[in-house]
């Protein structure tokens, strides 16, 4: 009758990450739990004693855990108050060291299969080598061509690796971070994969950048020129930062979303703030906005030579009025 009752139950080792790497049927009792090999369930977690807990089933269908004099304890939450025993009802759970214990009735429902997004193409293609390096070289590319643009007279090809490579040196780092993370939480590193992503976003900001300055200016809209690019980086990033997750976590598509768009909106805060850090100081290194070829036709109202000279007169009048400012100051 013991026996019957017994099978009923059974017991999920849970590990640091979330993950439950052991199901124990409680077929029998008492049952020891540590790091010995004597023990019925052999745990590898270093702050769990050879022999840990004890674990019996009383009469009322509860679980008693008995701390066998361990180390560091067994307590209902991670960090909580030692406890020399607990008493758990199906559902429960505790810790003995980093380790959590749950208490489980066999005809418990269990939550519907999800969704496997990671046969999806794109998905897919994220874990391919020869995809992975295209991903990761056509930025690298794009870096020196915008560099190429940039520099208004001739350039020896080796300066033009300069640029790339200090921004391939952060999107390394970048990756690396996440690799960190993904290993941590699922055990699985795809550090080309979370460097392709890397590479992906730096690229479509790139080619949005230009974009939009293009269209702007085509519709007299320069002014808008910094905000429109500042929500579409954001986007961007949202998408990519969702990537990542995809691969470091577990957490559920809407879970992933939301981390996902709060990691971008404290990248475009920050980014912001750096931008504008220094806005109010003058500067004379000019900026350039580098355009292949101008619009075939511009929507918005135009200037003749006459009104740009005009404007640039104006302009210098004020640099000559703050700078006599600045020294009488």
């Amino acid at each position: 009758m013991m026996m019957s009752t017994l099978s009923e139950y059974f017991l999920e080792v849970v590990d640091r990450s979330g993950l439950v790497r052991e199901r124990v049927s409680l077929d029998q009792s008492p049952v020891i739990i540590g790091r010995a090999y004597d023990c019925q369930v052999i745990i590898d977690d270093p702050y769990v004693c050879p022999q840990h807990v004890k674990v019996s089933l009383v009469e009322n269908g509860e679980l008693l855990i008995e701390d066998l004099g361990s180390v560091n304890g067994l307590s209902v939450t991670k960090h909580g108050a030692k406890q020399s025993q607990l008493q758990l009802r199906p559902g429960g759970d505790c810790f003995i060291g980093w380790t959590k214990l749950r208490f489980r009735r066999r005809d418990e429902q269990v939550l519907p299969a999800r969704h496997d997004h990671s046969r999806q193409l794109v998905f897919s293609l994220l874990q391919q080598p020869k995809f992975l390096a295209i991903l990761i070289i056509f930025p690298f590319l794009q870096l020196m061509f915008s560099s190429w643009l940039e520099e208004a007279r001739q350039v020896e090809p080796y300066t033009l690796l300069v640029a790339p490579a200090t921004v391939y040196i952060f999107l390394l780092i970048w990756a690396l971070v996440w690799s960190v993370v993904g290993k941590l939480l699922v055990h699985r590193a795809c550090f080309f994969t979370h460097f392709a992503l890397a590479s992906v976003m730096t690229g479509l900001i790139l080619i949005a950048d230009s974009v939009i300055a293009y269209v702007l200016f085509m519709f007299d809209m320069d002014l808008l020129q910094t905000y429109v690019q500042l929500l579409i980086s954001f986007i961007i990033t949202v998408v990519i930062i969702y990537a990542h997750l995809h691969f470091a976590s577990r957490t559920k598509p809407k879970s992933q979303l939301l981390i996902a768009v709060l990691i971008s909106a404290m990248f475009t805060v920050f980014s912001v703030y750096i931008e504008y850090e220094g806005d109010d100081e003058f500067s004379s290194s000019p900026e350039y906005s580098v355009y292949i070829k101008p619009p075939m036709f511009v929507f918005g109202s135009t200037q003749t030579t006459d009104e740009f000279l005009s404007g640039m007169d104006e302009v210098e009048r004020e640099v000559d009025t703050l700078k006599k400012a600045k020294k009488f100051d």
